[in-house]
């Protein structure tokens, strides 16, 4: 094989000369290893791969199964940047971990159908230590996951040239194939034989030319060396042996579930069997031919049991058909439909899949009747559901309105083809109080001054809309739980849980709040170039003089603690200078207590306060994703992200805020001032006194329709005054603030 190569090298033509900068060395070295519980067969294939891999490094087994980012710091050690790493369970099944250290991204396989070149017998051989031709399927460039894959290959059993240990040749190809969603493995040897010589003057010309050109005349052929196998890709992650998912093969089924589906069918012919034989002695019984065995005695009416069940029957209305059907029940999957569906709808949204998972009765009642399970729950747990919907349904034909007066839409549900519908918004009348006189008295509302000049729009919803409703409601449920951490910020001793009519504040203010982000916050074109102003004909003002005073001050809450997590978890990681010691964090200087920022509508633009008012356009969505990751990610990254979530999030800043104010100011609420929240009082949150008694004071002063108080005609605005987003990338050009004594700081710094 030598000579081969030497011929070969002699007459190809002779190699560029090297720049003069030098050539960049390809350096990559591999770090194999497997864990505790590999069988044989696997301790073979991993000499095999490590024997194939002169620039490998193999160590001894690792221990931990879990803490698999161990394996960077261990790769670090002994100079690697790849990991082959073999991870054993159960002792059949392997799964293969692939990574580039430090950055990633890391690839897990299921690797079976193992043959190891012990096992194999196969007549190839190639020389230890020479490097491979990787031999790709075309399938590895059309799939970005493959490409991915194919990269790490390349990087792994790809040798480098003129690595230690190495030899100068090629005499061996690895072949990868991407067939069925699997990876297959091959190992081959480049065979050269001379050709034989051909008898007298039965040389063809092709023969005459490769004899006149010198050229080796020989025949190349593959044979297989080993070992080979089969890889499966299960999910790639981002990081090394960590980080985010970005990939996840959705077809893989792992051999735990193969095997017990396996036994799951074996077991079933038994279970067939023993029915079989209980439903054998149970005829016996009925028919009277067992000793122990015959029918049961009919209960009789005046029994405890069917005592207790009438009484239960004339409370809930049932018939004594009914009550009596009920007292041969002996588990709840016996119940009929009507009582289950009472049962789902006493629970909340995690019981009512807690109690579907526990039987195939209540999943498939769960299954057929979702919609007559779900939507009381919905509208019971997260009310005003209505406005929810709003938000589900929001588009940018709601903002075309003539009149420039909002409008809610119409919703219907409907459960199948043909059917009506049933409206789920706008809200029906509620009953307000108890019957007076023989008469309830409702809660309606107004009829509009000025007619729309377009009836309301009109939205269809189906259940396939309710696994989308569910995720809006699961954000709703994060939200409701995180509130108080951040609404007690200042006053953490005081911390509890809200009381159930506080969270219905707090869900009405977030979607009120939602709704507007979504509509004058993202990437709709804004009404108006200009801050909303009094009086002016301006939809984001008619959206909110739709609201009272009071839900006002719970929306003005809302927004300011959404203002108090940009400025306490954001802006801290926005400094460039977090990591160095001050006497007192710069951004709160600008900052002033809740009531003085209420007060004044944080229309400063101070350095702080221009940063704080462009985060706060990010919706709940977006903010919740922030405030996840917000320790994980480098300042940068975040900012990043943030341009992500919002394409437009330095055009301008957060206009709720104003907006508010505006429609105080034309209802005249200097004369009529209502209390201001504090840091744990007022707002969403009970005064736990006499203030408790303004919100029915001013909580029916909102517009039906949108329109401005009194019918006073509305004013047309030419401001063009709405000032630029601050993202803080900008903050490293700022000089930072000298030391400063504690003497020297403010008071509110020092209480903090």
């Amino acid at each position: 094989m030598a000579a081969v190569y030497k011929s070969i090298s002699k007459t190809s033509t002779p190699k560029a000369e090297a720049p003069s900068n030098g050539i960049k060395k390809n350096k990559q070295r591999v770090l194999i290893l497997s864990s505790r519980g590999v069988t044989y067969r696997h301790r073979h294939l991993l000499n095999d791969i490590a024997s194939m891999l002169p620039h490998s490094r193999k160590d001894a087994k690792f221990d931990s199964k879990t803490k698999l980012y161990e394996l960077n710091e261990l790769a670090e050690l002994y100079n690697c940047n790849n990991v082959l790493f073999f991870e054993a369970r159960k002792g059949k099944d392997l799964y293969v971990w692939l990574s580039k250290v430090p950055n990633g991204p890391t690839i897990k396989f299921h690797l079976q159908n193992l043959h190891t070149m012990e096992e194999l017998h196969f007549t190839g051989n190639c020389l230890k230590g020479s490097r491979p031709v990787l031999s790709f399927d075309g399938a590895f460039d059309k799939q970005p996951h493959l490409r991915l894959i194919k990269e790490l290959f390349l990087h792994t059993f790809g040798v480098p040239e003129g690595t230690r240990k190495s030899k100068p040749f090629i005499d061996h190809v690895m072949g990868f194939s991407f067939v069925d969603g699997k990876i297959w493995v091959r190992n081959y040897q480049i065979n050269e034989v001379e050709a034989a010589a051909k008898e007298g003057e039965e040389e063809d010309e092709e023969f005459k030319s490769k004899s006149r050109s010198g050229k080796p005349d020989t025949d190349i052929n593959l044979v297989e060396i080993g070992p080979r196998f089969v890889l499966t890709p299960i999910v790639i992650q981002e990081g090394s042996f960590g980080g985010p998912i970005i990939y996840e093969n959705k077809e893989f089924v792992s051999p735990n579930q193969v095997r017990a589906d396996l036994r799951r069918t074996k077991a079933s012919r038994h279970n067939a069997r023993a029915e079989k034989v209980v439903e054998r002695r149970v005829k016996k019984g009925d028919l009277g031919l067992r000793t122990a065995g015959g029918q049961r005695p009919a209960k009789s009416e005046l029994d405890t049991k069917m005592l207790v069940l009438g009484t239960l029957a004339v409370k809930a209305g049932w018939s004594t058909d009914m009550a009596f059907k009920m007292s041969k029940v002996n588990s709840l999957t016996e119940l009929p439909n009507e009582i289950l569906l009472d049962i789902y709808h006493q629970l909340d949204l995690d019981g009512v899949f807690n109690l579907c998972a526990t039987h195939s009765t209540f999943h498939e009642l769960f299954s057929k009747k979702k919609a007559s399970i779900l939507l009381p729950v919905l509208i019971r747990e997260f009310s005003p559901f209505d406005e929810l919907l709003q938000i589900y349904t929001a588009s940018i034909e709601d903002l075309d309105c003539r009149s420039g007066l909002y409008a809610p839409r119409k919703v219907l549900f409907k459960r199948f083809i043909g059917d009506t519908g049933t409206v789920l918004a706008p809200r029906k009348p509620v009953v307000v109080g108890d019957a007076v006189n023989g008469f309830i008295t409702l809660n309606k509302p107004g009829k509009p001054t000025i007619p729309h000049f377009q009836p309301l729009k009109t939205v269809v919803l189906t259940e396939s809309d309710l696994k989308p409703l569910l995720g809006y409601c699961s954000l709703v449920l994060k939200w409701q739980a995180r509130f108080p951490q951040m609404r007690w910020y200042h006053e953490p001793e005081n911390c509890r849980h809200l009381r159930e009519h506080e969270a219905e504040r707090f869900r009405r203010a977030m979607y009120r709040w939602w709704l507007y982000g979504f509509y004058f916050h993202g990437e709709f074109p804004r009404p108006r170039v200009g801050l909303p102003e009094p009086g002016v004909d301006d939809v984001r003002l008619s959206q909110l003089r739709m609201y009272s005073t009071s839900e006002l001050v719970e929306l003005m809450d809302l927004v300011e603690t959404m203002k108090d997590v940009v400025l306490h978890y954001l802006c801290p990681r926005l400094d460039p200078g977090q990591d160095e010691d001050e006497g007192c964090d710069s951004y709160l200087y600008d900052v002033v207590d809740r009531p003085g920022s209420l007060a004044r509508g944080w229309r400063d633009q101070s350095r702080w306060g221009r940063i704080v008012k462009t985060y706060c356009k990010l919706g709940p969505k977006d903010l919740m994703h922030l405030f996840d990751n917000i320790y994980s990610y480098p300042r940068k990254r975040l900012i990043t992200e943030a341009h992500c979530l919002q394409p437009n999030l330095t055009f301008d800043q957060e206009s709720i805020s104003v907006s508010i104010q505006c429609v105080l100011d034309e209802r005249q609420w200097s004369s009529n001032m209502p209390t201001l929240p504090l840091d744990g009082l007022g707002g969403v949150l009970d005064w736990d006194d006499e203030r408790d008694a303004e919100r029915a004071k001013f909580g029916s002063d909102a517009s039906p329709d949108g329109a401005l108080p009194g019918g006073a005609r509305m004013l047309r605005s030419w401001s063009h005054y709405s000032p630029r987003g601050d993202d803080g990338s900008h903050l490293d050009d700022i000089l930072r603030q000298p030391w400063v004594e504690d003497f020297q700081l403010p008071l509110r710094c020092r209480d903090r």
